[in-house]
């Protein structure tokens, strides 16, 4: 995963990646000890949260608990601009991810986009405020 911003939102950090596997961004959003979706899998986190393409992630991170979700879904391209333009980061696999995205994009029954980095900024938002409002639930 390769960072490509950080930032706080509703008190919580939050995070997005570029996926350096297959050039799909990811966002997350951290919460502390204490938190009711501290450790709740991520299937769990799924059915009450709404973000693009689902929870996809609930992991411990350096004590936290990193929920997140991908834009590596079937409507979702990869953003070949940005691998082009970093390739170093993909170790050689340029060529067969481009070759995956033709066919893609060719191949897909539903319309498919690239989701920038200020889109998924923008989702990552969407999810911490929601995060932040299971928090107040849970002390209601």
């Amino acid at each position: 995963m390769h960072w490509e911003k950080e930032f706080e939102h509703a008190g919580y950090r939050c995070l997005v990646g570029m996926n350096t596997l297959d050039a799909h961004r990811c966002g997350y959003v951290d919460v502390p000890a204490g938190h009711p979706a501290h450790g709740m899998g991520f299937r769990s986190l799924d059915d009450a949260l709404s973000v693009h393409g689902g929870v996809t992630y609930a992991e411990e991170v350096d004590g936290c608990w990193r929920v997140g979700f991908d834009c590596g879904h079937i409507s979702d391209a990869p953003d070949m601009d940005w691998a082009r333009k970093n390739p170093e980061l993909f170790e050689g696999n340029l060529e067969w991810l481009q070759l995956t995205t033709d066919r893609h994009i060719e191949y897909s029954y539903v319309p498919v986009r690239v989701w920038t980095e200020e889109e998924v900024e923008g989702e990552v938002g969407k999810l911490a405020v929601q995060l932040k409002n299971m928090e107040a639930r849970d002390g209601d």
